[in-house]
């Protein structure tokens, strides 16, 4: 079997991670699962004053964040050059920009990914989901804004898949159905 390089992306909150370890048991291949934004920080702590993940968005400029994606990219790509990875990143992130690709196509030349996965759920579920998540540090934004968010995701991850010849996978994380959706996730990903 050849090397397996996926992308999980999603709005903050969807439930990408917590998909992607209800996944975990049900995979053929043993994926490791790697976080764009951990790596991310990592190269961008060099720079600025960076206490987590969610301040790069309001602190870092374009230029800065853009030369940190690409390295992440490469790192990514060269570190785990032998392994099945899962990449749990944003399509679209919302700064004081606007929305930035978390991953553009000249990202996506460095990583090489075999396919995209798009986590989705009705907009009030994310929303409540982040509303209780007193670990981050998220914006709050109405559910038609979560929607709007969503549904740029989608028609992005559609685009840049078209440009990749790469499948797309969309899974819903229903609420209170989180094994339904790592199954779901699982069983795709397994007919790969």
């Amino acid at each position: 079997m050849s090397r397996m390089i996926g992308l999980i992306v999603g709005v903050p909150g969807v439930g990408k991670t917590t998909v992607l370890n209800a996944a975990k048991k049900y995979l053929n291949r043993n994926f490791e699962v790697i976080n764009f934004g951990d790596i991310l920080f990592e190269h961008l702590k060099k720079y600025y004053n960076l206490r987590n993940k969610d301040e790069i968005r309001k602190k870092v400029s374009y230029n800065i964040y853009y030369k940190a994606q690409i390295e992440t990219c490469k790192t990514l790509y060269d570190k785990y050059k032998d392994k099945d990875i899962l990449i749990d990143t944003h399509f679209l992130v919302k700064t004081k920009f606007g929305f930035l690709p978390g991953l553009s196509k000249e990202m996506a030349k460095y990583l090489k990914p075999n396919f995209i996965v798009v986590i989705i759920a009705e907009p009030h579920y994310i929303l409540h989901r982040r509303l209780k998540d007193k670990t981050r540090q998220r914006d709050i934004e109405l559910a038609h804004l979560i929607k709007l968010h969503q549904d740029l995701i989608l028609n992005y991850s559609l685009n840049l898949a078209y440009d990749l010849h790469i499948p797309v996978i969309v899974i819903e994380n229903q609420e209170g159905h989180i094994e339904k959706a790592g199954k779901e996730l699982a069983e795709a990903l397994n007919s790969l």
